[in-house]
């Protein structure tokens, strides 16, 4: 059974197959648009996944949509009568998904849609390979919930408790980003990263804005707030309160911004702390799944293993709205399993490189069409020689097999240097990818080895937590100045994994089985998509060598005509990169 799954029309637009319960293709839709966080119809996404598993739209048995867009649009109304200035961003009179879909199916496909949580819970669920768990769902809003908690069991999802709109931990959390100079519902991962530099001297403060249960419900006090009508999140009040304003976009970081930053922090995990002591009164299950945007906070989810609450704890890859796409096409394949009395089987989770992925014949026409001279070497000569340069000092692009799913380049579309080099952070973040000085990266690491450098009792596939990195570790490119890491752990019999050799041939040669991992793009721009933006990237960095599949590409074998292509110089407050307000609309 092949069923089609899509989320679109708020932030993240992604498509997927799966068949027979298992995930075949996925990818957002910001990879071909090259608008980050694209949030319109998934047209290319669409094109690509049904490619990928060589089928057509008559192949197709059902297709599925995220979000339930009758009540979303209630909403949207509610919020035009408290807010009437709004209504001409409202796009009211604009075709429906449902109806787009059925445009490119036709009739006689059976389209179904589900609420936006319960997209999430069933993403979380299923890929985690779990019989049965408690869920926790939190973001800035779906429909009207923008907190859920679920107990599982079987194909059964259960809603046990929620939250709704307005209030909101992700929006609160998105307000604090506008509030620090930050593109709302994309730079939250910042707010995380610099909360380390601060205490959380302005909790106190923060209360007065939010205020917690003991089981997790949360309200905010909307004087504060100005998400629904305004262009910015927060109000004037806010600043009266912080006792200072807002920062301007790329202005200097002061150590008020970073205890603002440390405070939401230490708000954001109190608050699921509190909800999942609550849903562990009402669900009896030892493991547990996160999703929503706030499941993307690597701390918090950190917090969340070491308060011992669950024995298991599972995020997924995708845990925002793209991931949504997955777990509404689960949805439409337990329902039309069930009709038939057949049990929908899945195994969970086994990789996320589901993407797009280019042949060597394209890859060489182009080189050749370009006058880019290359080294073509077999994949474990060109993994020594990359092993060998990473250990002399270079940074190297990697661009080889099916890129990953999500927002964590996690080996198939990376830039990767040595971690124990003290210059490779700087490097990276300055002249490279052309970002802030504070932000981390993060190590992969072989699984079979990861005691010897980090505080790590679990698996981390998908970059979803952070643990701290042991003293005698010596990996400064990739210690945070906590101490942490958001670590991927590599397992090394997974022969399929594209970091699996490249990680032991450095092991092999260096004794060190880690590497300082990010995405393969510049600042402001999704992560490179085809050979041609890969080699862009390369000219517009400055990294020193780049790898298309086992074609390696130094920096000299440019030509002239294409080393002098001017560099953009990228801004948070270019129109097409700065975002003030979250997507509601």
């Amino acid at each position: 059974m092949l069923i089609v799954g899509v989320s679109a029309l708020n932030h993240d637009s992604a498509c997927c197959i799966i068949e027979n319960g298992e995930v075949i293709a996925a990818v957002e839709e910001e990879r071909f648009s090259r608008k980050k966080h694209d949030p319109r119809f998934p047209y290319a996404s669409l094109e690509f996944c049904l490619r990928k598993a060589g089928k057509t739209y008559a192949d197709i048995d059902c297709i599925s949509f995220y979000e339930n867009e009758k009540l979303k649009r209630a909403r949207q109304l509610w919020s035009a009568i408290h807010a009437p200035e709004i209504m001409s961003r409202l796009n009211l009179d604009g075709e429906s998904v449902v109806d787009k879909i059925r445009t490119l199916f036709g009739n006689d496909k059976p389209v179904k849609s589900y609420s936006h949580h319960m997209s999430h819970a069933a993403a979380a669920r299923y890929l985690s390979g779990f019989n049965d768990c408690a869920i926790l769902i939190n973001d800035g809003v779906g429909e009207w919930e923008t907190t859920t908690m679920w107990d599982a069991c079987g194909g059964v999802l259960n809603q046990v408790a929620s939250t709704h709109f307005p209030h909101s931990v992700g929006l609160f959390y998105a307000t604090i980003t506008g509030f620090l100079g930050f593109n709302v519902n994309n730079d939250e991962y910042k707010v995380m990263g610099l909360a380390s530099y601060g205490k959380p001297a302005l909790v106190e403060k923060l209360r007065e804005i939010i205020k917690i249960s003991e089981t997790g419900q949360i309200e905010l006090d909307l004087a504060y707030f100005d998400f629904c009508a305004g262009v910015k999140m927060y109000s004037e009040k806010l600043s009266v309160l912080l006792g200072f304003t807002e920062r301007p976009a790329d202005s200097p970081l002061s150590q008020v911004h970073y205890d603002l930053a440390s405070s939401a922090q230490y708000i954001l995990e109190e608050v699921v702390v509190k909800q999942l002591q609550h849903l562990k009164t009402l669900s009896p299950s030892k493991n547990l799944c996160l999703a929503g945007g706030v499941a993307l906070n690597c701390v918090a989810n950190a917090t969340i293993r070491r308060s011992g609450l669950y024995e298991n704890v599972f995020i997924p890859p995708a845990a925002g709205d793209s991931g949504g796409a997955i777990g509404a096409a689960f949805l439409a394949a337990q329902e039309l399993y069930d009709k038939k009395n057949i049990a929908l089987v899945t195994k969970g989770i086994q990789h996320c490189f589901w993407g797009p992925c280019v042949g060597n014949h394209e890859i060489v026409s182009t080189l050749n069409q370009l006058g880019i001279g290359y080294q073509s070497l077999s994949r474990e000569n060109c993994n020594r020689k990359i092993a060998a340069d990473l250990a002399d000092g270079y940074v190297v692009g990697i661009f080889r097999g099916a890129s990953e799913f999500g927002p964590r380049a996690l080996g198939a579309r990376s830039i990767i240097a040595d971690p124990r080099n003290p210059h490779a952070q700087d490097r990276v973040n300055l002249v490279i990818k052309q970002r802030e000085k504070f932000r981390p990266f993060a190590p992969v690491v072989l699984n079979e080895y990861k005691h010897d450098y980090f505080d790590c009792d679990f698996e981390s596939p998908y970059m979803t937590e952070v643990c701290p990195v042991k003293k005698n570790a010596n990996l400064p490119a990739v210690t945070h100045i906590d101490g942490t890491a958001r670590i991927q752990t590599v397992n090394i019999h997974d022969g399929n994994h594209p970091f699996v050799e490249l990680l032991k041939s450095f092991y092999d040669l260096t004794n060190c089985p880690v590497l300082l991992n990010t995405s393969f793009n510049l600042r402001g721009e999704p992560i490179v998509n085809t050979i041609e933006q890969a080699l862009s990237t390369f000219i517009h960095s400055e990294m020193d060598a780049l790898v298309l599949e086992n074609h390696l590409i130094y920096r000299e074998n440019i030509p002239l005509n294409l080393a002098n292509i001017r560099k953009p110089i990228l801004s948070e407050r270019d129109d097409e990169a700065r975002t003030t307000v979250y997507t509601f609309f």
